[in-house]
């Protein structure tokens, strides 16, 4: 990600973002089911700062599941949760 901008390809959301758009949702899941930490937010701040601008995008907002309906297709695989 470019410092600066709010997009891996600049002011708009473009393919990079799409294809790591899952992340947005997945880490925090991940982390809240697993119980332990992925992703440190003062380590990685310019990360930190794309994941906040993709999930404000109103494009974006919609389509993304949140964390409680991710939950429970984690614990159907037999994850419980912490």
């Amino acid at each position: 990600m470019v410092e600066g901008k709010k997009f891996f390809g600049g002011d708009s959301i473009g393919s990079v973002d799409i294809a790591l758009g899952w992340i947005t949702v997945w880490l925090g899941t991940f982390e809240e089911v697993g119980a332990f930490k992925l992703f440190e937010s003062d380590k990685y701040p310019l990360l930190d700062k794309w994941i906040q601008n993709f999930v404000k995008e109103q494009v974006i907002r919609g389509t993304l599941p949140s964390k409680d309906e991710l939950i429970p297709v984690f614990q159907s695989y037999g994850i419980p949760r912490k």
